[in-house]
C-alpha cells in the first residue's frame, strides 16, 4: 500500500544508501528471523499412502456394506484431495458444503453424461467430476475431474459404487442426499 500511494516502503532500503533497491532493512530481517525461531513447529501429519488404501479396499471386501461404503468414500476422496468435512458428517458444521449426489457427474468415453442409476455405470463411466459447492478457501462451484484408472484404486469406480449404494439402500434418496447417508446405518436404521 505504500507503493500504491507513491511512498517508500519502511521495510526496504532506499536508493542512495549503498544497497540495492528492494532489499530488506537489517532490522526487519532480524525481526523476521526472530518470528521464525519463536514459532512452534508445525503439527505435521503423515500422508495416506496408496498402499494403505489398497489394503483398506482389499480388507473391506470381507466386511459389511457399511464398511465397503466407507472404504469407497475414503478412496474417492483421496483422488480429489478432499477434507473429511467434504465427504462425511462432522460434529461441527462449517462453511464447507458436504458432498451430495447432485455434485457428482459421470461421463462415458465420449464425455457424454451417464445417469448415476445406470445399471452399467461402473463399466461405462470413464470420468467422474465433482463440484465443490462452497469451500473453506472461498472458492464456489469449483469442478474437478478424474479419469478411470486400470488399478484397484480408481476414483471412477469408487464414486460409482458410492452413488449406486446410496440410490439402492437409502429410502427416499434424491439428488440432495449426502454421499455419507448410508453410514448413518447404526444410528438411524433407515437402510432397507
Amino acid at each position: 500500500s505504500f507503493r500504491s500511494n507513491y511512498r517508500p516502503s519502511p521495510f526496504h532500503l532506499e536508493d542512495g544508501k549503498g544497497a540495492r533497491v528492494g532489499v530488506l532493512r537489517p532490522s526487519v530481517k532480524d525481526l523476521l528471523k526472530a518470528f521464525k525461531s519463536k514459532d512452534p513447529p508445525p503439527d505435521r501429519q503423515k500422508a495416506v499412502t496408496a498402499r494403505l488404501l489398497r489394503d483398506v479396499l482389499r480388507l473391506a471386501r470381507t466386511w459389511g456394506s457399511l464398511q465397503r461404503h466407507t472404504a469407497d468414500l475414503i478412496v474417492g476422496a483421496f483422488f480429489f484431495a478432499m477434507r473429511a468435512c467434504e465427504f462425511c458428517e462432522t460434529r461441527e458444521g462449517g462453511k464447507t458444503v458436504p458432498l451430495s449426489l447432485e455434485h457428482i457427474t459421470f461421463r462415458d468415453r465420449r464425455r457424454l453424461p451417464i445417469s448415476q442409476r445406470d445399471p452399467e455405470l461402473i463399466k461405462r463411466a470413464k470420468y467422474v467430476t465433482i463440484c465443490f459447492v462452497d469451500q473453506k478457501n472461498g472458492k464456489k462451484m469449483d469442478r474437478r475431474t478424474q479419469q478411470r484408472t486400470k488399478e484397484l484404486l480408481c476414483p471412477v469406480v469408487a464414486w460409482a459404487r458410492v452413488c449406486q449404494r446410496v440410490w439402492k439402500r437409502v429410502p427416499g434418496a434424491s439428488k440432495k442426499t449426502k454421499v455419507f447417508d448410508l453410514t448413518k446405518e447404526r444410528e438411524n436404521p433407515r437402510i432397507v
